[in-house]
């Protein structure tokens, strides 16, 4: 019987040998690995969430008209405009709320993100996870201050820092994006929003007229 070689699908002896089976160094290939903080997080939230700026003074304006019908026109306007005020501060609470959620009970393995954008796709590496999105799925993105952000489907965002990137790769990554994402439309948020104001008035107007004093 001869004599047999090492086996070639065995693992080897050195785990330090194994290659990193995360996103290749191609040529021309952007590659950053961050670990995800609360405020990167509220970061992207302010350049995704802009409709919650407009929304909440808007409902809590509108809930001082309607529960102030009876008060007195002076006062239930004082009361409108107060509670507007009052939405239009509460809303970066609901960015800080929303970002503490998002990476509640992750651990610091799933909150590293290794992301890498070639010339074909972008694709998203974590412990646990790994996707891959062709430039044709990416739907839009938007650069603010601090962050990226990617719209890599409707409901689904990711978030890039810019802390993340290497010097001279924002301007090169922000040269891909725009090259490479073609901005699918959205449905337009001021038409929902007069929708949404015409139905509040109407509400009002409904509630005011029923607590009126028969004559």
């Amino acid at each position: 019987m001869s004599a047999q070689g090492p086996n070639p699908y065995a693992p080897p002896h050195d785990e330090r040998d194994v290659p990193y089976a995360g996103p290749k160094g191609e040529p021309g290939t952007i590659t950053c690995t961050v670990l995800l903080e609360v405020a990167d997080m509220v970061a992207g939230l302010r350049l995704t969430g802009g409709k919650v700026r407009v929304a909440m003074p808007i409902l809590f304006g509108s809930l001082g008209l309607v529960g102030g019908a009876s008060i007195g026109a002076v006062a239930q306007l004082t009361q409108a405009l107060g509670l507007g005020v009052l939405g239009w501060m509460l809303w970066p609470l609901v960015f800080w709320a929303s970002a503490r959620r998002s990476l509640a009970n992750k651990s610091e393995a799933e909150r590293t993100v290794t992301l890498a954008f070639s010339a074909e796709s972008v694709e998203v590496t974590t412990a646990l996870t790994y996707s891959r999105v062709k430039w044709p799925g990416v739907h839009r993105f938007v650069e603010g201050p601090r962050t990226f952000i990617l719209y890599l489907g409707e409901a689904m965002v990711q978030v890039v820092p810019k802390r993340a990137l290497r010097s001279g790769e924002v301007d090169a990554l922000r040269a891909m994006l725009t090259s490479h994402v073609t901005p699918r439309k959205k449905p337009p948020f001021v038409g929902r929003v007069l929708a949404l104001w015409f139905l509040l008035v109407v509400m009002f107007l409904a509630i005011w007229q029923f607590l009126q004093p028969n004559r």
